[in-house]
């Protein structure tokens, strides 16, 4: 089987006005900062990990991940000018939706959880 990961680089968080007094507010309300700045839809399997470096915007802060609907990855993240991590079996998993501290240059491997 494979699964299909979408990855989404993204500017950061924007804060955004409290719209009523009923709503619930702390400090602040933010918001992922849209538009994306880039995007890559990955197929990944559990043979061979894939490897994307995604966006050399310079502005990207964050990477939002989608995996697909009851599919589990094993993932890592190389920050720019680090060794290569390759995503293995022993990497962290994600599911559903993640945002992951991302940057220019930086790459990212994902593997199918089998």
């Amino acid at each position: 089987m494979t699964a299909v990961v979408r990855c989404f680089a993204i500017d950061g968080l924007v804060q955004i006005p409290i719209a009523s007094s009923a709503q619930l507010a702390t400090n602040s309300s933010y918001v992922l900062k849209f538009p994306y700045l880039a995007n890559e839809t990955l197929s990944v399997d559990s043979a061979v990990s894939s490897s994307e470096s995604l966006s050399a915007n310079p502005y990207t802060r964050a990477l939002r991940v989608e995996v697909d609907d009851g599919a589990v990855v094993h993932f890592e993240v190389s920050p720019k000018g680090a060794p290569l991590r390759t995503a293995t079996t022993d990497s962290p998993t994600l599911e559903g939706k993640e945002l992951l501290t991302f940057g220019a240059g930086w790459v990212v491997s994902f593997l199918e959880k089998s």
